[in-house]
């Protein structure tokens, strides 16, 4: 209980918050509640831009840097976009430790592994073939399927036939089975001090993240906001969030741009920090992802579980701007504010404290706002409503707020496009779990970058993708594997299915001078009904009736069938 108390402090320990007044989400009696409102619908016109006029920040030196993609080629192909991330480096990198861990496991396990186990047929991957694996787990968010055997599946319903070509299914998983990107032998005890809770994603984390940086450089307004790998299996990095589509998983941090939905800087939250935190956990996460970003100009834009005045002024003091929603109970927030009640209708309430200006305006719900780029002024917005004369009414708000709604989405549009083809890859270890969000990341950013580089041109992600993984197939010759598989049944078929073969009469003659004849070798069955007849197969010189006998004895491996009345007619 007093752990889970201590990591609820270091959660919310920047807010004192007791009031009922700030808006957190909604829960489902809300929705039952909306459902007897006059609600909105989603269909509103803005009659003014909320942009213009909106800033007030003599204080900020103006953001003059050039956004978008740098130090690429100009026809960069989406091969060349996806390898400035996963690079030469990067293989080399999977390829080192995959191969370590193998030897260190066969070492370890040699007199302790089964007869059957997958390990015993292990060869050293190479960088041709885990540039194959690395396709196939491209294109396994293609066409999602339970787990991983099903894409080697032989039913024809959900056969994947290019899975077979590229790589085996028993080699495809012992791949991923030795799979690493770290030395284990170069860990500390949990009990050192120098233990790092990400040591093993550490190193591909530190090539993946600085890429990212170098490659893009952000618009002016950039957000910061919160993600969840969804996992359940045994970490210390589990997080618990039923607000959250995934509840159960690990928790990064990421600041992406505003418009594209780039994430530029990104971190995995470690849980509590030994001595604590002087300025809080949403604090230390803001400074630090915006770190780099600092003396720029940049406009940031959070939700309340980071806004903060202490935090706002330490961006300030870095010539950084920001803004976002605020919970009115947080610590040195004005009174003035905490005690703002404004009605639906009303002009928003201001309070202005320096550069930093707090808005408080209610239209169904009441907003609380902390921002040191923007002025208190307003723009006009027509809203369907049914109650309204002609079914709109035209509501004044806030440009801060217009504007905060416009640009705070950046990390959940990433997190949006990951959605559409990521894999929840079932019993896999936490940290494979996180390469494979940091391989999807990648993906979405070198999508950023080829269409910020063939502006006009009809990108789809699909085909993107698929680009992508063709292009790792280059050169690759799959491997044999260790035993030879079971021989079809159809390899070695008999003479008699693929000779050429004419009907005849048997030239045979019983002692009397009769036409001889005998038991058909397709029907016949004497234990429950024999069938005689003259005809034979002259190749195969075995009797058997014309029909349909010759037909099956040449066509099918199991011809035999039963005679009965009428089989021959």
């Amino acid at each position: 209980m007093a752990s889970a108390i201590e990591d609820f402090r270091e959660i919310f320990g920047n807010s004192d918050s007791e009031g009922d007044d700030d808006f957190f989400g909604f829960d489902d009696v809300n929705l039952e509640e909306v459902d007897n409102l006059d609600i909105e619908d989603a269909e509103e016109e803005i009659l003014e831009d909320p942009s213009v006029g909106a800033s007030e920040t003599p204080w900020l030196r103006d953001f003059v840097d050039r956004s978008g993609p740098r130090n690429i080629c100009e026809n960069v192909s989406e091969f060349d976009a996806f390898s400035l991330f996963f690079s030469d480096e990067v293989f080399a990198l999977l390829v080192t430790e995959t191969n370590r861990y193998a030897a260190q496991f066969m070492a370890d396990n040699m007199d302790t592994l089964k007869v059957h186990s997958r390990a015993n047929n292990w060869k050293n991957v190479n960088t041709s073939e885990m540039r194959a694996f690395i396709s196939i787990l491209l294109v396994m968010g293609l066409s999602k399927k339970p787990s991983y055997e099903s894409y080697w599946s032989s039913d024809p319903l959900i056969e994947c036939k290019g899975f077979k070509a590229i790589m085996s299914r028993d080699r495809f998983i012992q791949i991923m089975m030795f799979f690493h990107l770290n030395d284990n032998a170069k860990d500390f005890p949990k009990e050192d001090p120098r233990h790092d809770k990400l040591f093993k994603i550490r190193p591909l984390m530190t090539i993946l993240v600085s890429g990212w940086q170098r490659h893009f450089q952000p618009d002016r307004e950039v957000s910061v906001d919160e993600s969840m790998i969804a996992y359940k299996g045994r970490t210390g990095l589990l997080q618990y969030m039923p607000n959250k589509p995934h509840k159960w998983g690990i928790k990064s941090w990421g600041l992406a741009d505003s418009r594209t939905g780039y994430m530029w800087n990104w971190q995995v939250y470690t849980g509590r920090q030994e001595g604590g935190r002087p300025h809080g956990l949403t604090y230390e996460v803001v400074t630090s992802l915006c770190q780099p970003l600092y003396g720029k100009g940049h406009h940031v834009y959070m939700d309340n579980f980071f806004t903060s005045p202490t935090l706002f002024q330490e961006l300030s003091d870095n010539q950084t701007g920001a803004c976002g929603t605020l919970r009115a109970y947080r610590l040195d927030v004005p009174q003035p504010v905490k005690d703002a009640r404004p009605k639906a209708g009303d002009d928003p309430h201001l309070f202005r404290d320096n550069e930093f200006l707090y808005i408080t305006w209610t239209d169904k719900r009441k907003v609380n706002l902390l921002t040191s780029v923007h002025n208190g002024s307003c723009f006009l917005k027509r809203v369907r409503s049914r109650s309204a004369p002609n079914n709109f009414r035209e509501v004044r708000k806030p440009k801060a707020v217009q504007l905060y709604s416009q640009h705070m989405g950046g990390v959940d549009l990433a997190d949006k496009q990951l959605q559409y083809y990521m894999v929840l890859h079932r019993c896999c270890k936490w940290w494979k779990k996180v390469f494979l969000y940091l391989m999807e990341l990648s993906f979405n950013n070198a999508l950023v970058i080829y269409k910020a580089a063939h502006p006009g041109k009809r990108v789809n992600s699909e085909k993107f993708r698929l680009v992508i993984a063709t292009k790792f197939l280059e050169g690759y010759e799959r491997l044999g594997s260790g035993r030879p598989g079971r021989p079809a049944a159809n390899l070695e078929r008999p003479a008699r299915l693929t000779a050429r073969h004419f009907p005849g009469k048997t030239q045979e003659k019983t002692p009397k001078g009769k036409m001889s004849c005998n038991d058909c070798v397709v029907c016949s069955n004497r234990s429950a009904r024999r069938h005689q007849t003259v005809f034979i197969c002259k190749s195969c010189n075995v009797y058997m009736c014309p029909v349909p006998c010759f037909e099956r004895y040449h066509s099918l491996v199991n011809y035999k069938i039963t005679c009965y009345p009428g089989l021959h007619d």
